[in-house]
């Protein structure tokens, strides 16, 4: 799909073709692979052998760090490729460089046995990743109209759970990390590879320079884009409260026979119910042309998922629990990114707003570990049960407060 510079600014009204939506979401699914894949297994695991007696911590600050990384590189390559006057357009220098980043960088964190080269390995590859993020994210606001965003959104979403599905299929096949990071950025080679080739950009006129006063979103102008934000934002660090432990509470609270197993069998049930929730509430969400409804129920399901692991959990209750956590999840994922590029403050600048958006769904990575630390304290793993009472609190709130966007219904 070819368009004009000038047409670049302008909502777009052509609708896309199944080739450039399929391509699109095999991109994002090989973007998610690198993420989820090593944070389901390899990572705990290389975290528990770099600090066997402080595992949660580390592993707290290795994707928290690491998502701070990602979370501000998004914002400053996405200002920077919104003013990239490449004759491949501004996304395409970007996605190829950060594929190639994150590439070499899990094939070094693959080598790494101390703390110190676990957090720098990671936060190289959170590096790729951002500049991969901003090119793939501003691809709906540059080229997909309003009627087909709840349906991008929801495939989006889709994505996003089908990564952790096969980034978690990946890496049980082998905890080695050299094979298993290399499996990862295979697949996510071959992912983004088709988008590569069909997605066509806007050539931009020479002279478009980074300004860094475009950084400054004003939140009273903006009212909108910052309740979307706080939303997704609340929404996120209850999903990572909830899942983030799952290796270490099967193993020392439930005592569940096997962690590791168990791990990737509740990591499938949850992206199971992602996808079937995401791929059909974003489509319903176009349909009947609401988004906000949708994330409300999603805070609602999400909340009852880790509210009723609080008291007497249970191995079967641990799996109903995903279910819902997976199908709250895709829910919200179904709307989320529709809702956010309906309000974005600027179409000069999409990259650097969802960038900034994108703080919604990073920086949890970094907060919710922290606000977990101090509950992890104790030995008899009593502490899990604030963290899923905590859960259970932000993912109502985050979707009550989409009830105050007022341009989105």
């Amino acid at each position: 799909m070819t368009i004009t510079a000038p047409e670049r600014l302008l909502e777009p009204d052509r609708r896309v073709g199944p080739a450039w939506i399929g391509s699109l979401t095999a991109a994002t699914l090989g973007m998610w692979i690198v993420y989820f894949g090593p944070t389901v297994l390899l990572l705990p695991i290389q975290a528990a052998h770099a600090a066997p007696e402080d595992k949660e911590n580390t592993l707290g600050l290795i994707t928290g760090v690491g998502a701070l990384v990602l979370m501000v590189a998004h914002i400053l390559f996405g200002l920077a490729s919104d003013r990239t006057t490449s004759r491949f357009g501004p996304r395409k220098p970007w996605i190829i460089g950060g594929v190639a980043v994150s590439t070499v960088s899990m094939l070094l964190l693959s080598q790494q046995d101390t703390v110190t080269g676990l957090l720098v390995g990671w936060c190289l590859v959170q590096l790729g990743s951002a500049a991969i993020f901003c090119g793939l994210l501003a691809a709906m606001p540059d080229h997909v109209p309003s009627s087909q965003r709840g349906l991008i959104s929801g495939l989006v979403g889709l994505a996003q759970a089908g990564g952790s599905l096969v980034g978690s299929l990946v890496i049980s096949i082998t905890t080695d990390p050299l094979t298993g990071y290399g499996l990862c950025a295979v697949l996510q080679i071959l992912a983004v590879l088709p988008f590569l080739l069909l997605n066509r950009d806007p050539v931009l006129p020479p002279g478009r320079r980074p300004v860094l006063r475009s950084l400054w979103i004003s939140p009273r102008r903006h009212q909108d884009f910052m309740w979307a934000i706080a939303s997704q934002f609340l929404i996120t660090i209850s999903f990572v409260l909830a899942s983030l432990y799952t290796l270490y509470y099967l193993a020392d609270v439930i005592k569940y026979e096997d962690p590791v197993a168990g791990t990737a069998t509740v990591s499938v049930i949850t992206t199971i119910g992602t996808l079937c929730s995401a791929a059909f509430f974003g489509h319903l969400s176009d349909r009947l042309g609401k988004r906000k409804i949708f994330a409300v129920l999603a805070g609602v399901i999400m909340a009852v998922s880790s509210a009723m692991l609080v008291v007497n959990p249970t191995w079967e209750l641990f799996l109903l629990s995903s279910v819902l956590l997976g199908a709250g999840l895709g829910m919200a994922n179904s709307v989320d990114l529709a809702i956010a590029s309906e309000v974005l403050p600027s179409a000069d600048d999409r990259a650097k707003d969802l960038g900034v958006n994108n703080i919604s769904k990073s920086l949890p990575q970094f907060i919710a570990p922290v606000m977990a630390a101090p509950l992890l304290t104790g030995v008899d793993g009593s502490g899990y049960s604030m963290i899923f009472l905590m859960a259970a609190v932000c993912a109502l709130l985050g979707g009550l407060l989409t009830l105050k966007i007022r341009t989105v219904r």
